[in-house]
């Protein structure tokens, strides 16, 4: 065996035993991956800039006030869709939530508009105690829009059969191959507006879309992710998901970015689909220095991290897509 594979061997023997004891030890684990092994380096750095923004701009009653609004009217819609309905609620939050409202009740947008009917109802259900009463008084609503809990038997029709549904997730593939046609982004725009509907933790949608269309940048970015060797320079449309950890304010939430932005572009790739349009989700990996080479290139503020990559465009008619067969549905289901 020449030095090189010595070399090798010695370091995985080496890199073996130290997990071994760090996975049964909770000071070895500590430090292990802060001595040893840097993997999760990036996530903490995001993590902390994500608090540090929340509570910086909490402080300075700014923008992250949004996100505080968000969850708050959330909590408080799911109080008013109780059964029963309880007397009062939301007592350790509702002075909160009625600040930032009045602090962003002149931004005319529909989550504002959302807001303020959410609490007008809220003060029109529960009981007024002294403390509800001094708080309906500070209230300042705008006029209302009827966003508020409504009864699920109100909820939009869909004629949409299972068989349709069925239909369309087989006709979703990840396609590698593209026709030279051009993209129509409203169409884009359209399939990510049908994302945003899909459920986030309290309503927060920490998740934003980047879209490239620049050739030079586009060239650039999509060699990047990892998955894209030999057909990077095909793509049409290079779309990265950007999760944004200013949204929270404990670490115990670090992993919704992933969870709503998987769920939403889901919705979204479903949703080219019915407009004529195919895409790829693009691995993205945790590795230091792509990391920063996508940051740099997008921009990205040290809270925010790239979720995932998605290729979008018009199927080649004769490309080749992977069969990628599925695990047996008795594999995805364990009843208890």
């Amino acid at each position: 065996m020449d030095l090189k594979l010595r070399l090798k061997f010695f370091y995985y023997k080496f890199d073996y035993l130290l997990i071994l004891l760090a996975s049964k030890s909770s000071v070895i684990r500590f430090f292990y991956y802060n001595f040893f092994n840097f993997s999760f380096n990036r996530e903490k750095r995001a993590v902390l800039h994500g608090k540090l923004h929340h509570l910086k701009n909490t402080i300075k009653e700014k923008d992250v006030g949004r996100f505080i609004l968000v969850r708050n009217i959330h909590k408080i819609e799911k109080g008013l869709s109780m059964s029963p309905l309880r007397n009062i609620f939301a007592l350790s939050y509702i002075k909160e939530t009625v600040d930032i409202f009045n602090s962003l009740r002149s931004e005319n947008d529909k989550q504002i508009q959302w807001a303020n009917d959410v609490l007008s109802e809220y003060f029109k259900t529960v009981s007024h105690n002294k403390f509800i009463k001094n708080l309906y008084q500070n209230f300042k609503p705008i006029k209302e829009d009827n966003k508020k809990p409504y009864i699920s038997s109100s909820r939009v029709k869909s004629k949409i059969t299972f068989e349709d549904f069925e239909i369309l997730c087989k006709r979703r593939r990840s396609v590698r191959w593209y026709s030279d046609r051009k993209v129509n982004i409203k169409d884009v725009y359209k399939a990510i507006k049908t994302s945003g509907l899909s459920p986030s933790a309290c309503n927060r949608q920490p998740f934003r879309y980047v879209i490239i269309k620049d050739e030079k940048i586009k060239s650039f970015a999509s060699k990047i992710p990892m998955g894209t060797v030999g057909w990077a320079e095909n793509i049409p449309l290079f779309c990265v998901i950007v999760g944004d950890l200013s949204a929270y304010f404990d670490e115990r939430d670090r992993h919704i970015i992933y969870i709503d932005s998987s769920l939403a572009a889901m919705s979204f790739a479903l949703g080219l689909e019915t407009l004529g349009l195919s895409s790829c989700m693009i691995n993205w990996p945790d590795i230091e220095k792509r990391e920063r080479k996508m940051e740099k290139i997008l921009n990205l503020n040290k809270y925010e991290r790239p979720i995932m990559c998605m290729s979008v465009g018009y199927s080649l008619d004769d490309g080749k897509i992977p069969f990628s067969e599925k695990k047996e549905m008795s594999n995805l289901i364990t009843i208890i």
